[in-house]
């Protein structure tokens, strides 16, 4: 491997290819961090919303007065 690769001289193309190989280690707290932050917008329909907040929260280990809550 050449020194002159970008990951060596570049910074910010090294911070990218770290991230993109251990992105996602802890799964749950992505999952709850998302959940916390999904928000309901004019533009998107309950249904939409419902289904998103649905597969974010199967990913945490929330029980259903916590899901409710966050709701």
């Amino acid at each position: 491997m050449s020194y002159l690769h970008p990951l060596f001289t570049n910074w910010q193309a090294f911070i990218n290819k770290f991230f993109s190989k251990f992105r996602g280690f802890n799964t749950v707290a992505e999952a709850e961090r998302k959940l916390v932050s999904l928000r309901m917008s004019t533009y998107k329909h309950f249904t939409v919303f419902i289904v998103q907040f649905k597969k974010k929260a199967y990913k945490t280990d929330w029980n259903y007065n916590a899901l409710r809550f966050q709701l």
